[in-house]
């Protein structure tokens, strides 16, 4: 699990290899399911800061997306709120300058788990949201959870951000964030972690039995 995974790669300085890697391998596996005709759209790849804070992070985004010959738009990049942590601001506008200049679309992850970061949410920083899972846990039976998920929404939809609800385990949870119009659902509920073949074989599958009706 990346909980186990990644603090043994910070303690032995393997972030940002690991991390080009990751990208590599997610960029590799989005040109396999076009040239299949998969129906995925975007490929979420998630970003640690310290990635973010190397002076050639863009370059090696943008080589990796021409070396597969990728739109860029088919790309998401999930940061969490520590990228904004020993990060100036003007460093944090000049590489999401650079990145909104390449056309990679941007994810604020784990919202709510970290310090807030509506300031750089009103700078139009990101495209996506997603709302941290000890928000989406248990939210049908929680109503404090409920006021505070349904605020999120109205923020997010007020920003024009594409919002994601993290971690749906439960049907019940499901059906309420449903019911309030969420744009993206993720959890175990829907899908757990699998191998990219096993991906488009269900995806495929999906795909042949809508279109049966």
């Amino acid at each position: 699990m990346p909980g186990d995974i990644l603090p043994i790669a910070q303690a032995n300085g393997l972030m940002v290899e690991l991390g080009n890697w990751v990208l590599d391998e997610a960029c590799r596996n989005m040109r396999e399911w076009l040239d299949n005709e998969v129906p995925i759209t975007t490929v979420a790849i998630n970003v640690a800061p310290v990635q973010l804070w190397q002076s050639d992070f863009v370059d090696v985004i943008r080589k990796t997306i021409h070396q597969y010959n990728l739109p860029p738009s088919r790309i998401c990049l999930e940061m969490t709120e520590d990228v904004f942590v020993n990060f100036s601001e003007h460093r944090i506008q000049t590489a999401f300058s650079e990145l909104r200049a390449l056309g990679v679309r941007m994810s604020l992850d784990d919202f709510g788990s970290g310090y807030s970061s509506l300031g750089y949410l009103r700078q139009n920083l990101f495209d996506q949201l997603k709302i941290d899972k000890d928000f989406v846990s248990n939210l049908s039976t929680d109503p404090v959870k409920q006021y505070v998920f349904d605020c999120i929404l109205t923020l997010a939809s007020n920003l024009q951000l594409e919002v994601v609800a993290e971690g749906v385990e439960t049907e019940s949870d499901m059906r309420y964030i449903v019911a309030s119009e969420c744009d993206v659902l993720q959890g175990y509920y829907l899908a757990h972690p699998a191998p990219a073949a096993q991906i488009a074989d269900n995806l495929n599958m999906t795909k042949r039995l809508l279109s049966q009706g």
